[in-house]
């Protein structure tokens, strides 16, 4: 509930200020337990909080670590703990230096030539990421910036390998970019069937 992360915030502020971040299965649900929460979450520190208008508060958080939650339980009516295990991403052995540098240099094509017809990420944003020389962490930058739905960032959270996550990521920028051709393709027929019937109109007139 509202009120229940409210409390647990403030609790986590007046300690270490490190919170374990896990998604709702279903948002709407008020009072989740632990089979409506996902396993895979992310362990952040809260930088800052906020109480507005309305019971609102905004928190802003930095994510630290992936991680899972092995058990989950109810203390008290204020909050939820439970146990959770550090899940580092798994960086394969046979990835070589020029296989990392090919699988930089791929996402970072498919990045660009995604960005050109989606303007939902900023420019500054994208040339952040693609000066990034490391496939993990240019991996995790990408995941962050796209705008696709929360179970898809969750899918991409529970992917354990590199090669896993550089997969789903670059299957999804080529499907998003053949869509938005397709899009294109679909507005220049319709445009140039209105202006021919525009057109056609004028000369009966």
């Amino acid at each position: 509930s509202r009120k229940k992360s409210i409390q647990a915030l403030e609790k986590a502020m007046g300690g270490d200020k490190e919170v374990f971040l896990v998604t709702q299965k279903n948002p709407e649900e008020s009072d989740p337990s632990a089979k409506d929460l996902f396993n895979f979450g992310t362990v952040a520190t809260i930088k800052q909080l906020v109480k507005m208008p309305n019971n609102v508060v905004r928190v802003l958080v930095e994510g630290n670590e992936r991680a899972v939650m092995q058990d989950l339980i109810e203390e008290d009516s204020a909050m939820l703990s439970g146990e959770i295990s550090i899940c580092p991403y798994i960086k394969e052995e046979d990835i070589s230096e020029s296989e990392e540098k090919a699988m930089i240099l791929v996402v970072t094509d498919l990045l660009k030539k995604y960005v050109l017809d989606n303007t939902k990420i900023s420019k500054d944003v994208i040339k952040n990421i693609i000066s990034i020389k490391e496939i993990d962490k240019l991996l995790n930058q990408v995941a962050i910036c796209l705008p696709i739905y929360y179970e898809n960032k969750q899918e991409l959270l529970e992917k354990d390998t590199i090669k896993e996550r550089y997969k789903a990521i670059t299957e999804y920028l080529a499907n998003e970019i053949e869509i938005q051709t397709i899009k294109k393709e679909l507005q220049t027929k319709v445009k140039e069937h209105i202006e021919k019937n525009q057109k056609e109109y004028v000369l009966r007139e």
